[in-house]
């Protein structure tokens, strides 16, 4: 994974069940960086939309509740997810197959 992308994951998910208005506001700006990253495997567009829908369920505040629900609702559109679509069938990801 490259270095940036697995940085910012090992934060964000350092910040997983942190609710605090510091938490928050990290949150947010780690998520707009990854919204603009590509990142490197399937493993890490896992763990990104599984913070994604933990938060989604449990979110800070109602800013960060916004910019999760924009990032799920164009996460199928993510390059980094249709190159690794494959890998995720299955997983329950937006864009992804069930069989």
């Amino acid at each position: 994974m490259s270095s940036a992308a697995a940085i910012l994951l090992d934060e964000l998910e350092s910040l997983k069940v942190r609710f605090d208005p510091e938490a928050g506001g990290r949150k947010r700006e780690l998520l707009r960086r990854l919204a603009g990253m590509r990142l490197p495997g399937a493993a890490a567009v896992l763990r990104l939309h599984e913070l994604l829908c933990f938060w989604r369920a449990y979110p800070d505040d109602p800013a960060l509740l916004r910019q999760i629900e924009r990032m799920l609702a164009d996460f199928a559109a993510r390059p980094d997810l249709r190159r690794f679509r494959s890998a995720l069938t299955d997983s329950g990801v937006a864009g992804t197959d069930i069989r």
